[in-house]
Parts: C-alpha cells; structure tokens; sequence
C-alpha cells in the first residue's frame, strides 16, 4: 500500500504556476473582449447620431420678405461680401463695424461677427476643435477676467445647404453662439449679453445665403 503512494506522480509547482497564469489569461482576456465590444456599441452608436445630426436642416429661408417669426424684413438693409460668397439682410437699427476680419453688426451690446476660419473637412475641423477644447481646459486661464470656460463640443448641422457645427460659450460678458462652416472657410459668431435676445440675432442669420 506504501508502495502505491509513493509511485504517484508528483505535480511540481511550475506545472501549477503556468494553470494558474493561463487561466488568469482567459479571464483577463474575457473581460477586455466585454469592454472592447461594449465600447465599440458606443462608438457606433455615436457615429449614427452624428449622422442623424447631417441630415437634419435649420429652417428654411423664406422666399418672401417675411420670415417664419412673422417679421416684416422688406425695410432691413443687405449686406453683400463677393470675396467670400455670402450676403445677408438686418434691421435698420443695427450698425455696421469695421475692424473685424470679415464683417460684423450690432446694436447696443447685440453683435453680429463673421469671421474666418481655416477650410477644411467637418470632421477635420471637429477634430482640430476637440483638441483645442482639450487643451484649454487643462491649461491656464484668467478667471478673473471674467473666463466661462471654453466653448461646448461642436455639433454637425446644415446651414443654408452647406455642412456646419454649432455650438455655445458663456462668460460674465454674456453668451455666444458659433457656428462654423469649415468647407466655406467661415465662422459666424452672434452674442448678446441678455440671452432673450438671441433668438432676433438668429432671424438675422435666417437671411443668410451663400452666393458661390
């Protein structure tokens, strides 16, 4: 009986170690293949959204001399740049300033800028804008001077026809809104420091209309 014990096998710690390591391996594996594929769920579902965001157009421009919020726009003035493409029309109570890249309208603290950005794909521009928001959140800053934070992420939409981005910033100043049209070579910023107001800066912009 002695005899018997004695000549079964000995398992050697070695052996045991590499069981032990290689189903440590399956359960690592396992669990990485689970968050890989969870993470590409989100990301492909993200993706769609982003497309669904494509395919949705602001208002239309209206034909006629009144657009939807029922505002008579026969008496507003146009501006026309043929350089970069683009008129639109505004009340009589804005003035045109100078000094600014492109263009640009107010009227008390009500602005209207256009202004230039470098040409680019959506998704060129998305990217570029993404890290900047990145750097800038991670790098120095005055709050003191009245610093909101930078801008939201840029959101894909339609503009007057052509692909674009929106998004939104605030400071002590007010609120801004940008939207980008980064194939145009164009950025369109309006801000007010009563955010009521932003609505009547947006039927400006629904007289937009690029010309090339």
């Amino acid at each position: 009986m002695l005899g018997s014990l004695e000549s079964q096998p000995e398992i050697h710690p070695h052996r045991l170690l590499l069981w032990g390591g290689l189903v440590l391996f399956i359960i690592v594996g396992s669990v990485w293949y689970v968050a890989q594929q969870f993470l590409l769920e989100e990301e492909l579902h993200q993706i769609e959204s982003d497309i669904q965001q494509v395919n949705v157009p602001v208002k239309p421009k209206m034909a006629s001399s009144t657009i939807e919020s029922g505002i008579d726009t026969s008496n507003w003035k146009t501006y026309r740049n043929e350089e970069y493409g683009f008129e639109f029309r505004y009340p009589v109570a804005f003035s045109f300033r100078d000094g600014y890249e492109i263009a640009a309208i107010n009227k008390d603290n009500d602005l209207v800028y256009i202004g230039k950005i470098k040409k680019s794909t959506v998704e060129e521009f998305i990217r570029e804008e993404l890290l900047r928001i990145n750097q800038e959140m991670s790098g120095p800053h005055c709050e003191s001077c009245g610093y909101g934070g930078p801008p939201s992420e840029p959101k894909i939409f339609t503009f007057h026809g052509s692909r674009a981005t929106r998004q939104e910033q605030g400071d002590e100043a007010g609120t801004y809104r940008i939207i980008s049209i980064p194939e145009k070579g164009l950025k369109i910023q309006y801000s007010s420091s009563n955010y009521e107001h932003l609505p009547k800066l947006e039927e400006i912009l629904e007289t937009f209309k690029f010309t090339k």
